[in-house]
């Protein structure tokens, strides 16, 4: 070595830039894992990204008619019994005596049981005329009011089959002359002048019972003989009871 070349110190190593995560000591790392950043997601197939909550939405057309059937219905939440049904008319302003709307609402639902509506048919019923609330309920009885004053709308036939059998007691083929007077009334008497001579000669008869084929009689030989029986004819298959009618009535 030469006099004046004074040996230089090794030059240090630069020291590694500190971790913006503090590294765990040995100790601690033998006592649990590092901690996993909370913005790292698995790549296993195995768990798939969490899917947002849904926002929950308005209630469902089914979830309206429910709370509507809550309303009128039962303590054992069953059905609508006959004190509901008088209150769901008294909140729809219709008198269940004398106006049709109610008969051909309960057609709608097809019930099964005069007086009672279950979940299920009141449920089919609302459905079925595309209304889910008190207010919408109140609106389509204006049509239903309109069909069952029409016995010559399409499907009336089968409405008024409806109401025979649900007039007639459990197991019976017949039913009562008076409830079927009144339902006459109701249905027919409105749109066929004859019809009140037609009470009166039921009356002369003394009837007690109208059976089906007498019930859906009546209704045809309306719609054949709206105001007179200048298309009647004797040797057409009616019932007797229309025969002795005609009868009558010419004497």
């Amino acid at each position: 070595m030469k006099k004046g070349n004074v040996p230089q110190p090794a030059a240090k190593k630069p020291a590694p830039a500190k971790s913006a995560v503090k590294a765990p000591s040995k100790s601690s790392a033998q006592k649990e894992p590092p901690a996993k950043s909370a913005g790292k997601v698995s790549a296993s197939p195995s768990q798939p990204d969490p899917k947002p909550a849904k926002k929950a939405g308005p209630p469902s057309i089914t979830d309206n008619i429910g709370s509507l059937f809550g309303s009128y219905c039962n303590q054992a939440h069953t059905e609508i019994d006959f004190e509901g049904l008088q209150r769901l008319c008294d909140d729809l302003r219709i008198n269940p005596m004398t106006d049709v709307e109610l008969l051909a609402f309960v057609w709608k639902c097809q019930i099964k049981q005069a007086g009672t509506i279950s979940q299920e048919e009141f449920t089919n019923g609302m459905n079925a005329i595309r209304a889910d609330s008190l207010s919408t309920l109140k609106t389509r009885l204006n049509a239903l009011r309109d069909f069952a004053r029409d016995p010559f709308q399409n499907d009336f036939r089968n409405f008024f089959r409806f109401v025979f059998d649900l007039t007639k007691e459990p197991g019976a083929r017949n039913i009562d002359a008076n409830d079927g007077i009144s339902l006459l009334n109701l249905l027919l008497t409105p749109h066929f002048r004859w019809m009140p001579r037609f009470i009166e000669f039921l009356g002369t008869k003394q009837q007690k019972f109208l059976n089906l084929d007498q019930w859906m009689g009546i209704l045809e030989f309306c719609k054949k003989n709206p105001s007179s029986f200048d298309s009647y004819n004797p040797e057409d298959p009616w019932p007797v009871l229309i025969d002795e009618f005609v009868t009558w009535t010419r004497q």
